[in-house]
């Protein structure tokens, strides 16, 4: 190695000595030591890039900003380590992608397709980018050189082939590699070319209509999409020549050549055609497209037939026309117009529209017009006019007649009416007939006080005469209506207006009897009835509203009279309709036994009211009649109404006593009251205990006595059982017949006599224990007599209480046991009944202690069981090692044996147990003792513990050949130790260690 020491002198006098080196190479000794020389002096190593001499080493002063330095005379950069090491992997991988030789290839070429297939020697880690473009075509004025707008295919390490699709028959497409290492990125390899296959052209969009005549249509179409990479040698239009039977197979040929467009020509009007299309190239023709269809346009109308006149008037006239032509369905309107006979101006407008009639109105009378129609299609052409209509109005019609007259009166169902014909041309008079109307007629509505009368509204007219006389007689009506008349003339120029409206009244008939009814129940000493009027629906009040009524009753009457033996009342009885109610007239009925007289009485007369009543005896007949009165005058008598007056209830009974006394009965008698015309069915008395105070007074149970209790007899006597001694009641009662039940009898008290007390209240179970029970009970009712003691019965025993005591402690009772008592009370009349027998069991004790022994004993376990003396709900076994104080729960369960495992060897442990059921933990056991195997190996050797500080310490024990040592520690006590020995536990493995 040459070594080159450059002195540079820098701003302050700096020095920097430099090296060609190669990184690549060991340095030499004497190098080594102008770097450790130079390095001492604190300066950096750098590199410098000379051109022709490759990378030099260069050192500068740590801390300079020094950033280019002369070398040879040429200023060169400085560069990092880093640097030149990033440039030579930089250059070493272009040198291993410039030794990379790719090989591309193209096959499998198709008219859409191509598979692109490389190879690569010498390119580990050589990825390829593929790219493709299409062919251009260059301009000779440009450059020969075409610029290709690649596009990128795959970029990939591990793939050797592509399939490309999408490509377009018949061109011409270059394609490239372009080599890559990680980011660096080689240069272009070679371009590829090659030209896909040609095809067929692509199916056409079908042919659209631009235009359209009566006779021809104009079709146009647009290129195909794909021509298959060769040109469209021509186009060919099928059509079906208007044959809509024709299937596709078979249409002819309509145009075939280059153009996209074409006019079909010779057609026939509103027909339809249908068209399909498809072209072709060298290699053959494109699929045909769908089946278009297509209409002709109509052409211009025929000349319509002329209008035709369906009526005239004075001013108007109505005309009609009819489309005969073969193709009448496609005029969409028509257009009349007309003028004047006399008149050279032109046509007018009169109607534009699709309807096939017209009425021309406002017209001169008496004149003659000219009419002609033109029609139009739905093509908006329009035909030429039709000849010529010449027809006249008729001349003006007459006036209207004068206002209808009455003549006479009217009568129920009719009048005569009269009017004055027009006076205006009396020579027409000759010529004209009158035509009259009449409404359906209207009931004038009632008036309510202070309302104001209304005029009635004429409603549907109808023709009721027709005829040459000014005069008719208007029949078929109904009685009180008001009718409305009104009549117009007919003359040869058409119908006058109408005359003014007469309001004519028919009068009234007299209205239909009025309906009798029962207003209400009849009682014993009335009847009660009611009547309604005839409506004015149906006409049944005859026309007009019924102003009075009166009514006449006939009775009492015997039972055997029949209602047809009974004459209507003569109107005498009311004395021109002014008298007061009840003059008389007497008739005669025939009975079977014997001649009656009865009298007919005016019971009312009366304007507004519609009911009536009558005083009466009980359970008597009454026959009534009635009639009313409008202005045609009275009805006849309605059809009788027999009512029967009823009975009543009966008296309330009187006289209560008592008799026969007891403590828990009574009996009372009464008198019963008047039965009112029905015989009295039964009696009820009500009874409950009498409450002066209803604080103080109390029921059997305690609770205040608010219903009454009900008791039915059909005597006036009767006794009352189940009532309470010594109690005071309060008793009423009431009577039944068929007409109800009476008013209730005035209450009476008593007080019932005494009588044994009742048995002891609410006896209870207050306090239990194994072998004593205290039982509580309430105070007995007294019935009248003091309680003087209770008695308690329990078993065969009987104890006598004072009447003060209210509990009783049994005592000497066995414990778990069922017992039996009742209670009683005493007093100066007798005893009371036992109360309900009260059960109760006594409250067990705990258990005895159960037997305990050893079955088994081994190294390690101790088997143990046991037997209880009663019934148990569980049991636990306690047990210790000998040296151990406390005992501790070995088993808590319901078993009868236990074996206890894990223990130690050699060792004496302790056992007892005790049983529990539901009174709670009974005596211990008996202790058992039982003394484990001891272990074959050797007795261990002591240990030794050396404090070592206040967290450690440290154990020593002698090590035995072939002998597991497991050492044990517990914590026995908080104060530090300095030196304790004892012995380990060899065998089973350590329990886990205990909380500090």
């Amino acid at each position: 190695n040459n070594i080159l020491l450059l002195l540079l002198l820098v701003g302050c006098g700096c020095f920097c000595l430099c090296e060609k080196m190669d990184l690549n190479q060991h340095p030499h000794v004497h190098q080594q030591h102008h770097l450790q020389h130079l390095q001492q002096q604190e300066n950096e190593e750098m590199f410098a890039l000379v051109p022709m001499k490759g990378i030099v080493r260069v050192f500068r002063p740590k801390g300079s900003n020094i950033r280019k330095v002369k070398i040879d005379g040429v200023e060169c950069d400085l560069l990092s380590a880093e640097q030149v090491r990033e440039m030579q992997r930089k250059e070493t991988m272009k040198q291993r992608l410039l030794a990379a030789k790719v090989e591309l290839k193209v096959k499998d070429i198709t008219a859409t397709s191509a598979l692109c297939e490389w190879s690569i020697e010498n390119g580990n880690g050589v990825s390829i980018k593929l790219e493709i473009a299409q062919d251009v075509s260059v301009s000779k004025k440009k450059s020969a050189t075409p610029n290709y707008k690649f596009e990128t295919l795959l970029e990939s390490i591990s793939k050797r082939s592509h399939a490309i699709d999408n490509l377009d028959p018949g061109k011409k497409y270059h394609i490239r590699a372009i080599p890559k290492l990680a980011d660096l990125v080689g240069e272009p390899l070679d371009i590829l070319s090659f030209t896909t296959q040609t095809r067929p052209p692509s199916e056409l969009e079908p042919p659209s209509l631009t235009g359209k005549q009566a006779t021809h249509l104009t079709l146009r179409w647009s290129k195909p999409h794909c021509n298959g990479g060769l040109p469209i040698k021509f186009y060919t239009l099928l059509w079906d020549e208007g044959k809509s039977d024709r299937d596709l197979s078979s249409f002819p040929v309509a145009y075939e050549g280059k153009d996209t467009r074409y006019k079909v020509s010779g057609l026939e009007e509103m027909r339809s055609y249908r068209f399909a299309l498809y072209c072709s190239n060298e290699m053959g023709p494109s699929p045909t497209t769908e089946v278009m269809k297509f209409f002709t346009t109509l052409g211009k109308p025929d000349e319509p037939l002329p209008p035709v006149l369906v009526s005239a008037t004075s001013n108007s006239l109505a005309l009609s026309w009819k489309d005969v032509t073969a193709n009448d369905n496609q005029i969409v309107s028509y257009e009349l117009t007309f003028k004047e006979a006399t008149d050279i101006a032109r046509y007018l407008i009169a109607y534009s529209g699709d309807a096939m009639e017209y009425t021309c109105e406002n017209l001169e009378p008496n004149k003659k017009y000219l009419f002609r129609l033109t029609r139009t299609n739905s093509a908006n052409k329009t035909s030429n006019p039709s000849s010529t209509l010449t027809i006249s109005t008729l001349p003006a019609r007459p006036n209207a007649p004068s206002k209808p007259q009455l003549v006479g009166k009217s009568q129920c169902d009719s009048f005569i009416v009269q009017w004055t014909p027009p006076s205006d041309d009396e020579n027409k008079f000759k010529e004209i007939s009158f035509v009259v109307e009449v409404d359906e007629g209207q009931r004038p509505p009632v008036l309510l006080p202070r309302s104001k009368k209304t005029a009635l509204i004429p409603n549907v007219f109808s023709v009721c005469y027709e005829g040459s006389e000014p005069q008719c007689n208007v029949k078929g009506l109904k009685a009180g209506y008001t009718y409305h008349v009104r009549c117009a003339c007919m003359g040869v120029s058409g119908k006058s207006g109408y005359s003014p409206i007469a309001p004519i009244a028919t009068f009234p008939h007299r209205p239909q009897p009025p309906k009798l009814y029962q207003e209400q129940k009849a009682t014993a000493h009335s009847v009660h009835i009611g009547w309604t009027l005839p409506t004015r629906r149906g006409d049944l009040d005859g026309g007009a509203e019924c102003t009075e009524t009166r009514v006449a009753v006939l009775g009492p009457l015997l039972t055997e009279m029949t209602m047809s033996s009974l004459s209507i009342p003569s109107n005498t009885i009311f004395q021109d309709d002014g008298v007061e109610e009840g003059h008389d007239t007497v008739d005669t009925v025939n009975t079977e036994d014997h001649v009656s007289s009865v009298s007919w009485r005016s019971l009312s007369v009366k304007e507004k009211s519609l009911t009536a009543y009558l005083m009466c005896d009980s359970a008597e007949r009454y026959v009534f009649r009635a009639q009313c009165k409008n202005r045609a005058g009275w009805s006849d008598w309605s059809d009788p109404l027999e009512l029967h007056a009823d009975i009543s209830v009966p008296e309330p009974p009187t006289n209560l006593a008592f008799v026969d006394q007891r403590s828990h009965s009574v009996t009372l008698n009464f008198t019963p009251g008047l039965c009112n015309g029905s015989d009295i069915i039964d009696f009820k008395i009500y009874f409950k205990i009498f409450v002066a105070d209803e604080k103080d007074v109390l029921s059997k149970k305690g609770k205040k006595s608010e219903k009454w209790n009900v008791s039915t007899t059909t005597q006036p006597s009767l006794r009352l059982e189940g009532l309470i001694p010594n109690t005071p009641y309060v008793f009423k009662v009431e009577a039944r017949n068929k007409a109800g039940t009476s008013r209730m009898s005035a209450e009476v008290t008593t007080i019932t006599g005494a009588s044994p007390p009742s048995a002891p209240f609410d006896v209870e179970l207050a306090q239990i224990n194994t072998t004593t029970a205290r039982i509580t009970w309430k105070e007995s009712a007294s019935h009248g007599s003091s309680i003087e003691s209770y008695i308690m019965l329990f078993g065969e025993e009987e104890v006598v209480l004072p009447n003060n005591v209210r509990e009783f402690l049994i005592e000497n009772l066995s414990p778990n046991s069922k017992y039996k008592a009742k209670m009683q009370a005493r007093n100066a009349i007798g005893l009371s009944p036992s109360s309900s027998p009260l059960s109760f069991t006594t409250k067990n004790i705990p258990p005895s202690a159960p037997t305990l022994e050893v079955t088994d004993v081994l190294l390690n376990s101790i088997k143990l069981r046991w037997h209880s003396l009663s019934k148990v709900v569980q049991t636990r076994v306690l047990y210790k090692r000998e040296d151990e104080e406390d005992f501790m729960e070995l088993f808590l369960g319901r078993g009868k044996t236990f074996k206890a495992t894990k223990l130690a060897g050699d060792v004496t442990y302790l056992f007892c147990a005790q049983d529990m059921n539901e009174v709670g933990w009974g005596d211990l056991s008996g202790v058992v003792q039982a003394t484990t195997e001891s272990s074959p190996l050797k007795a261990p050797a002591l240990l030794s513990i050396h404090h070592v500080d206040d967290y450690f310490f440290k154990v020593k024990a002698e090590e035995r050949r072939g002998c597991k040592l497991n050492i044990y520690a517990r914590c026995i006590s908080k104060h530090a130790l300095e030196s304790v020995q004892f012995e380990s536990t060899m065998g089973e493995t350590p329990p886990p260690p205990p909380t500090a």
